[in-house]
């Protein structure tokens, strides 16, 4: 009786978090990825100015 309550729950609770993956994840990627863009523009803008260094070999 007991194996089989056990084994239900861990039926429903992957049902669960299957159901969370599939239909939970979409919104928070997308802000993500917005603030992801917003992050390397502002490197890029902060890093573009810099001088480039010519002849870094060792001798």
């Amino acid at each position: 009786m007991m194996k089989k309550i056990g084994t239900w729950a861990f039926v429903i609770l992957v049902a669960l978090y299957l159901i969370g993956a599939i239909f939970g994840g979409d919104e928070s990627s997308s802000s993500e990825s917005n603030e992801n863009e917003k992050s390397e523009e502002v490197l890029v803008k902060k890093y573009s100015n810099l001088p480039i260094k010519q002849g870094l070999s060792k001798k």
